[in-house]
């Protein structure tokens, strides 16, 4: 009867013209399986076989070319009937509860997408009072990724800024991750390689996460399997900005919670073109086709553009060389289009404006320009500041004088390019005695004869003490239901018995957290607990901690009720640092989640 109930409902349902199917709860329907069997007329100790004869019985009812959604979570037994898999929970409007729940699912989950089944992090949500700059990132994790797209919003409410970013993600495209498992951190740098009618490039996201405070980012060219020692151009998709062409990497600063795309293309002795403005992969939507003539020095190409909406070509120059737009012409099904022409120093684009949805011919052909150049003077007031345990940022005096930026050294290796005055270097020895120098450098690649120069060691920088909550964990990622930094999982204040505390890590259970300390403290401390805010009053956790492997102290089982344990620990030479959340009950919904709190967790040094 029940199979017959399912081929009629859907069958119903398909008659009536949809063509989008979610089906929810699906992790808790093969767990009923299990459990469920003396209601079964045909019972079976095979769940997961019980389970998928159901899906056949829908697909088979909605056919082929209809979409089946599975919610929520990963059932994955219904890999090969289900089209999709809504990987995550419910988001909400906000950045804590909507965008980084939808993160942490996409780094959990990702390897799956495109492979397994399109996976969908929920729907995005644009709207305020979500900031521009958050409603951008979350955009930008659905465009770069994509993973199947919905909205949520009122779209007639949305401003013309917020509109703008659903036209340059949707529609989703055929992206297939290179990811082969779960990632257990939040990546801050997502590296997108397009090849696409003989253009090469990367359109990189870069995103803070963070909502206090802005951190600088460092992108380097080798990591992201470009060409170190060569000028790179860089795009600023987002901010519509040509940022120059320079060597083996550069850094970029990002506001708390926001994100920034850049398309990075390597240098040629060429115009090239570096980016198009119909869609965030920049031209694998929108270019049909691309022909250079070198000996014209022109271009020829034919675009799928949309009705009134503006099109643009964004053209990047080899670096010492000047070029401007001597002429461009569009013609669409309707006739030509007016070809709106900038030309800047180093970078040129056209903008065109379509009456209809169609396939645009243009054709851009340029000419060489005058080159401006001005003289570069070396920076002053270099100093130093902690940034990690294994990274220090180099600051020094903003110059009055014109320049493009600068360039830093590392014991005599240039390590890269900021336009600001200053530029963080991770993954030193702490140990170790370095040379740093900075040298001012114009946009055609010269730089200050004379340069800034200090020595440092990262030891010596170092406080006695130092809260993990000011340590970047190796896992898991911060927020979206990983880990809570100076609050609780649910974002309330850390509270164990009736006292708050400003200073520790909200955690679940099942989960561990890992720091590499780098043999540098001799002591670790914490004071353990279920938070206040557990509504689950009788099941219990247990904390864990390990160093390089073996296990250093156990709390035994607590429960809400109970007093906190404090712990001091040796830790001397101790590099990866383990801490662990055991326990919590099975099936844990968000709502009787256990609330596992370490206060006032801490490293010492003699």
């Amino acid at each position: 009867e029940s199979q017959k109930y399912l081929k009629d409902l859907f069958t119903k349902l398909a008659g009536w013209g949809y063509d989008y199917f979610k089906i929810d709860g699906q992790p808790v329907v093969v767990g009923e399986y299990k459990t469920k069997k003396s209601f079964m007329k045909n019972p079976s100790d095979d769940a997961v076989a019980l389970y998928r004869q159901t899906l056949e019985i829908i697909r088979a009812a909605i056919g082929p070319q209809r979409y089946l959604l599975g919610c929520w979570g990963m059932p994955i037994e219904g890999v090969g009937l289900m089209n999709g898999s809504r990987t995550g929970g419910d988001v909400v409007l906000d950045w804590a509860g909507g965008f980084m729940p939808a993160l942490r699912t996409t780094m959990q989950n990702y390897y799956l997408h495109n492979v397994a089944w399109y996976t969908d992090p929920d729907v995005m949500l644009l709207r305020s009072p979500l900031t521009l700059d958050q409603a951008r990132a979350w955009a930008t994790l659905q465009g770069l990724t994509g993973q199947a797209i919905l909205g949520s919003d009122r779209m007639m409410d949305l401003s013309e800024q917020r509109v703008e970013l659903l036209r340059r993600v949707y529609p989703a495209v055929d992206i297939r991750p290179l990811d082969l498992f779960p990632a257990e951190r939040n990546k801050h740098i997502w590296d997108l390689k397009v090849n696409h009618l003989g253009r090469n490039y990367d359109v990189v996201g870069l995103f803070n996460y963070d909502e206090g405070k802005s951190e600088q980012i460092n992108l380097n060219w080798k990591d992201l399997g470009l060409p170190e020692n060569a000028p790179v151009h860089v795009y600023d998709f987002w901010n519509k900005e040509y940022l120059g062409a320079w060597e083996n990497g550069m850094t970029v600063n990002l506001s708390p919670t926001s994100c920034r795309v850049l398309t990075l293309l390597p240098s040629s002795d060429k115009v090239e073109l570096i980016s198009t403005s119909r869609h965030i992969t920049q031209g694998w939507v929108d270019l049909v086709a691309l022909n250079r003539n070198d000996t014209t020095n022109s271009y020829t190409g034919k675009s799928t553009v949309v009705k009134n909406d503006a099109y643009e070509l964004r053209f990047v120059f080899p670096r010492g060389k000047n070029f401007r737009i001597k002429s461009a012409t569009a013609r669409g099904s309707a006739g030509n289009i007016p070809v709106k022409i900038a030309n800047h120093q180093g970078w040129a684009t056209t903008q065109m404006v379509s009456p209809r949805t169609t396939q645009v011919s243009w054709s851009v052909v340029f000419e060489p320009a005058d080159i401006y150049h001005y003289p570069v003077r070396e920076p002053a007031n270099l100093f130093v500041e902690r940034a990690g345990l294994d990274a220090v940022t180099l600051k020094w005096s903003a110059q009055y004088y014109l320049n493009a930026g600068y360039q830093v050294y590392l014991n005599g290796a240039l390590m890269g390019y900021t336009p600001t005055n200053t530029f963080t270097l991770r993954g030193l020895d702490p140990e170790a005695t370095y040379t740093a120098e900075v040298r001012t450098v114009w946009e055609d690649g010269t730089a200050s004869e004379r340069k800034a120069e200090l020595k440092f060691a990262i030891k010596s920088l170092l406080p006695r003490e130092m809260s993990l909550a000011m340590l970047t964990p190796l896992r898991p990622g911060i927020g979206g239901r990983g880990i809570e930094i100076n609050r609780a999982l649910t974002g309330r204040p850390l509270s164990l018995r009736g006292q708050r505390y400003e200073s520790g890590i909200g955690a679940r259970a099942n989960l561990e957290i890992e720091y590499d300390l780098k043999g540098l403290f001799d002591t670790f401390s914490a004071l353990v607990g279920v938070d206040d805010a557990t509504t689950n009053q009788n099941a219990g956790v247990e904390f864990v901690v390990l160093a390089d492997g073996k296990e250093l102290w156990r709390s035994g089982a607590l429960k809400k009720s109970d007093a906190a344990k404090a712990l001091k620990l040796d830790v001397a030479g101790v590099h990866r640092l383990v801490l662990r959340v055991t326990g919590g009950g099975e099936n844990q919904g968000p709502q009787a989640r256990i609330l596992a709190d370490w206060v006032d967790a801490r490293v010492t040094r003699r």
